[in-house]
């Protein structure tokens, strides 16, 4: 291996014969970055049964059924590929927290009309719940600091671990702080443009609760 001027020169043996190539620096830094950049996005991006924090997959399977119109813990375990008790578990909470009805007859029925209704449901959850309010702040102030939503960034910025992260973050995007992670991108939108803005959602979600 040389170097020649701005580009770095390679040798290699093929079927026995020398053979070189010169590849520009230019071309190796964005291969560099992009693989940064893959490396960040493989570690943000979760699937739908790599479930870390018991309230993303309650949110989803709530959503999940609000826009099917059915409760069905069969639908459930074949959209989450979870089994029957965890399905029948999340059945429970959705019951408590409103979200569907206690059985009538032989069956359970859906009481929001649609996503907005449900995001309110579990906007008054995190109204009432200090430690969450407490850690949505830290998170949004790293955020605004550095521009940047994602969840590596949150995470080693205030050292937590990875689903605790995923909770917090799924927090801000309920009330509207985040948009929703795109499926192919790494980072999320971010919908406000200070700390005050920040600060006057939440007394208004807390005077709503």
């Amino acid at each position: 291996m040389s170097t020649s001027g701005k580009n770095l020169s390679l040798k290699a043996y093929i079927d026995g014969k020398e053979a070189s190539i010169e590849i520009p620096y230019e071309s190796l830094f964005e291969l560099f970055e992009f693989r940064k950049q893959y490396e960040e996005y493989a570690k943000d991006v979760s699937t739908p049964v790599d479930y870390h924090e018991p309230e993303r997959i309650i949110y989803d399977s709530a959503k999940l059924l609000v826009k099917h119109g059915v409760c069905s813990t069969e639908l459930l375990q074949r959209h989450f590929r979870m089994g029957y008790g965890e399905a029948a578990s999340i059945i429970d909470e959705l019951e408590n927290l409103g979200v569907i009805t206690p059985v009538i007859g032989n069956k359970r029925f859906i009481k929001v009309k649609n996503e907005e209704e449900l995001c309110d449901i579990f906007k008054k959850q995190i109204a009432l719940n200090v430690i969450q309010l407490k850690d949505m702040r830290s998170a949004i102030e790293v955020i605004l600091k550095r521009k940047r939503c994602t969840t590596t960034l949150v995470q080693k910025s205030l050292d937590w671990g990875y689903g605790h992260t995923q909770t917090t973050i799924l927090n801000l995007e309920i009330i509207g702080v985040v948009s929703p992670r795109i499926e192919g991108k790494i980072e999320r939108d971010i919908l406000i443009k200070n700390l005050a803005e920040y600060d006057k959602m939440i007394e208004q979600l807390q005077l709503s609760k």
